[in-house]
């Protein structure tokens, strides 16, 4: 998962569907995660100098495709 943030943003945390939280990466206006399951990300909690936000999300799931070649 890859999104957008404004430069006052100093972290962002992924909360996925099975109440997880996944850490993420921020650099140059972007944030980055992973996890290596098929759970669904339903909200982040955004970190600013005002304070942390949690803002809901659309349901993202992650479909592999498992078919062998």
């Amino acid at each position: 998962m890859e999104g957008e943030v404004s430069s006052d943003v100093s972290g962002v945390t992924v909360v996925l569907q099975d109440g997880t939280d996944v850490g993420t990466t921020i650099g140059g206006g972007w944030f980055v995660a992973w996890w290596p399951n098929e759970e669904a990300a339903v909200s982040a909690e955004v970190t600013t100098p005002s304070g942390t936000i949690n803002q809901p999300l659309q349901a993202v799931h992650i479909r592999q495709d498992r078919r062998s070649a």
